[in-house]
């Protein structure tokens, strides 16, 4: 796929209101960012967005290019939940802290963790 094909492609996928996507191309890397208009859970001040590199864009076809792009809303979306769910106020799984303390011990939420959540 050449670069002027992914462009095309991604210019034509549209998501939620206030999310746009953007790409670029910099020493033979293709960029894909997403730009979101939210508010950061940790700080509450107003954030962006985030990039990607796709895999090796010139053996990919438009399938697969559109499932890349799905994906890393999909991923966006997760993390972001991830970062907002809270109960009593606590987030019940933090998406920046280690895999050892991103679950919080306390006792309130072992029945949420027993159950996979």
């Amino acid at each position: 796929m050449t670069e002027l094909e992914c462009i095309t492609i991604i210019s034509n996928i549209s998501y939620k209101p206030g999310w746009t996507f953007g790409t670029k191309f910099e020493k033979g890397k293709f960029l894909f960012s997403l730009k979101v208009e939210g508010i950061c859970s940790t700080n509450k001040t107003p954030f962006g967005a985030t990039k990607f590199e796709t895999p090796d864009y010139e053996s990919m076809d438009e399938m697969d290019l559109i499932k890349w792009v799905y994906e890393k809303v999909r991923w966006f979306e997760r993390h972001e939940m991830d970062e907002w769910f809270e109960y009593k106020g606590v987030k019940i799984y933090d998406p920046h802290a280690d895999d050892e303390t991103n679950y919080r011990h306390i006792e309130e939420f072992k029945m949420l963790k027993d159950y996979g959540i």
